[in-house]
C-alpha cells in the first residue's frame, strides 16, 4: 500500500487477478466500460466540472493508472492525476447517442491517468445524457453505476459536496476479501475438482455449437457495434411475473433467450451442446461487504447446456439455474472462475506482457469461448431523484469481450430494462446483431404475453 504526499507517485499494489486480466485484454483490443444515464433538470458545465472533482476526491481508483512492473507483473500506480476529462456536445436525436458510446467503448487512455472520462450529450436545456467511461481493469458495471450517483450527488449538494462526500479507502482486489479456506491449500484442491467436473462434461459434450464469426479480422482492425433494446414497465412486470411463475429469475431467462436465439438464428434443429456464462457481483457475498468502491468485483459463473431451436425457454432457463445453484453450493465463485484466471495469469511468468504475451493469453482465454453470456446488473438500487435532478433510464456497455461474439448487457431503472448488445465488426456485422436482438426481444415478448394455462 502507498500514500501520496505532495502529488508524488507512489505503488499503491500490484494488479489483482481479474484487474490484470483485463489489463492484459486491453493490449490485445481496448476494454473500456461505458455507464450512461438520461437525466432531466440542466447541468451547467462549471457545476459539473466541480462535482467530477468531488467524485475523483472520493474514489481512489480514479487517481490510478497501471504500470508494468518487470517481465511479467503490472501495478496500480497511485497520485493526485489531473482532473477527469469532460466533454461537451450537442445531440437532439437520441440515436445519435450511439456512435458516441461506440467512439468511447474504443478510445484508448493514456497511461498517465485518469482512466475515467466524462461527456455530457445535451438534448435540451433540461435534458441530458451523461456518460461516464471506465477502464474495465480498475471498475465493474456497478461501479460505474455508483460513480454516476455519486456524481450527481455532488451535483446536487454543489458546494457543499466537498465536505459531504466522505473520500473511500483504498480496497484490496476481490480475492482479498475471499474465505481463507478459499484461498489455501484447501481452495486449490476444490479447484482441482471444479477442473476434473468440468473436463468431464466437455469430453462427453455432443455436438458443440462453435462461435464461427461473420469474417475474421484481427482486433487492431474490429469496431464497436451497439444496437439497443427495451422493455417497457408493463411488459417486463408481465415477464418479471412469467418468471415468478415459473420459479426462475430474470437472469436465467435472459441467458435462456439468448441461448434460443442463437440456435434459431444459426438453424440448429438437433441437440446440441451449448457454453454459457455470467458475471456475479461479489460485493455482498464477501466479508466485509466491499460497499461503494470503484473496482472489479466480480467473478462468473460458466455451465453447458443441451438445447436446439424449438427447446422450451422455461426448462432451459431451469436447467441454467440448477446449474447456478449448483455451483455456488460447490464455492466456484472463489474456486472456479477465479483461480481459472489466477492460472492463466501465471503463464505470463513465462511469456511475459509483452505482445507475445498477450497473443498466448488470449489465445488461451479464446479457447473457450461462450455461446451466451450475458452481464445483467438487475434493479439499480440508487436513487432517481437529485434535488433538482433525476435519472429517467440508465445502462452500460464494454467494447469488447473474449467471452463471446455477442455480448448483452442488462441493467433496470424505474421499470425500464434497457438492453445493451454489443459485437466487434466485421467479427460479427450490424445487420447480424440487429437480427439477434430483434429475435431475442421475440422471444421475450412472447414469454410476457403467455397464459398460465399455456405454460401448465
Amino acid at each position: 500500500m502507498g500514500s501520496m504526499h505532495g502529488g508524488a507517485v507512489t505503488y499503491l499494489r500490484t494488479l489483482g487477478t481479474q484487474e490484470k486480466m483485463d489489463w492484459i485484454f486491453d493490449k490485445a483490443s481496448c476494454v473500456n466500460f461505458v455507464t450512461y444515464a438520461l437525466v432531466q433538470g440542466e447541468i451547467v458545465e462549471e457545476d459539473l466540472r466541480r462535482a467530477l472533482a468531488c467524485l475523483q476526491n472520493r474514489h481512489p481508483m480514479l487517481n490510478v493508472s497501471i504500470v508494468r512492473h518487470g517481465w511479467w507483473g503490472a501495478r496500480l500506480q497511485y497520485r493526485q492525476r489531473p482532473g477527469i476529462p469532460l466533454k461537451i456536445i450537442a445531440s437532439e436525436d437520441g440515436q445519435a447517442l450511439i456512435p458516441v458510446i461506440e467512439a468511447e467503448c474504443m478510445e484508448r487512455f493514456t497511461g498517465k491517468g485518469p482512466l475515467a472520462r466524462c461527456v455530457l450529450c445535451r438534448h435540451s436545456p433540461s435534458q441530458s445524457t451523461l456518460m461516464l467511461t471506465m477502464d474495465h481493469a480498475i471498475a465493474d458495471g456497478m461501479s460505474g453505476i455508483l460513480a454516476m450517483r455519486d456524481l450527481l450527488r455532488a451535483l446536487e449538494q454543489g458546494d457543499e459536496a466537498g465536505s459531504r462526500l466522505v473520500p473511500l479507502e483504498h480496497a484490496k482486489p476481490v480475492e482479498g476479501y475471499f474465505p481463507r479456506d478459499m484461498l489455501g491449500w484447501r481452495g486449490w484442491l476444490k479447484h482441482v475438482a471444479f477442473l476434473a467436473r468440468t473436463l468431464r462434461n466437455d469430453l462427453t459434450a455432443k455436438n458443440v455449437v462453435p462461435c464461427t464469426p461473420d469474417a475474421y479480422a484481427p482486433y487492431d482492425e474490429c469496431r464497436v457495434c451497439l444496437v439497443t433494446r427495451e422493455v417497457a414497465p408493463h411488459k417486463l412486470e408481465r415477464l418479471a411475473n412469467y418468471a415468478k411463475r415459473n420459479g426462475i429469475t430474470m437472469n436465467s431467462l435472459l441467458l435462456s433467450a439468448k441461448v434460443l436465439a442463437t440456435a434459431q438464428h444459426q438453424g440448429i434443429t438437433t441437440p446440441s451442446t451449448f457454453a454459457v456464462g455470467y458475471d456475479v457481483n461479489m460485493r455482498k457475498r464477501v466479508t466485509p461487504p466491499v460497499g461503494d468502491h470503484i473496482g472489479m468485483f466480480l467473478s462468473a459463473i460458466m455451465s453447458t447446456h443441451t438445447a436446439h431451436g424449438g427447446s422450451d425457454l422455461i426448462a432451459l432457463a431451469q436447467d441454467i439455474q440448477n446449474a447456478k445453484e449448483a455451483a455456488m453450493r460447490n464455492g466456484e465463485l472463489f474456486i472456479g472462475y477465479p483461480k481459472f484466471i489466477q492460472v492463466l495469469n501465471a503463464l505470463l511468468f513465462l511469456f511475459g506482457t509483452g505482445q507475445l504475451g498477450v497473443k498466448v493469453y488470449t489465445g488461451i482465454y479464446k479457447s473457450f469461448p461462450l455461446n451466451a453470456a450475458v452481464s445483467n446488473l438487475g434493479n439499480l438500487d440508487i436513487e432517481t431523484r437529485y434535488g433538482k435532478y433525476s435519472i429517467e433510464k440508465a445502462g452500460f456497455s464494454v467494447s469488447s469481450s473474449v467471452w463471446g461474439l455477442i455480448n448483452l448487457f442488462v441493467s433496470t431503472l424505474n421499470g425500464l430494462m434497457t438492453l445493451n448488445f454489443t459485437c466487434l465488426e466485421p467479427l460479427v456485422s450490424r445487420a447480424h446483431l440487429n437480427a439477434f436482438a430483434d429475435k431475442i426481444m421475440e422471444i421475450l415478448e412472447r414469454a410476457a404475453y403467455s397464459t398460465p394455462s399455456l405454460e401448465q
